[in-house]
């Protein structure tokens, strides 16, 4: 995995089946740091919108999507 690959996130907190897209954007020593792609504020600050997953919540995506191309 690397930065700008497009990943599937889950949102445990939401439902262990509940995965959204978005973007690798950095990473910590334990962490990926992601991009939340449906998450309307992140086109006006992105920092609101980037969180550390686990590598295990991290899945990367083949699919092109209309969040994509913002």
């Amino acid at each position: 995995m690397k930065v700008n690959d497009k990943v599937w996130v889950l949102q445990s907190d939401i439902d262990n089946d509940c995965y959204v897209a978005g973007r690798v954007v950095g990473f910590t020593p334990k962490r990926i740091k992601v991009l939340n792609l449906t998450r309307d504020d992140c086109y006006k600050d992105e920092s609101n919108a980037i969180g550390n997953y686990k590598a295990n919540s991290v899945k990367l995506r083949d699919e092109i999507l209309e969040c994509d191309t913002k």
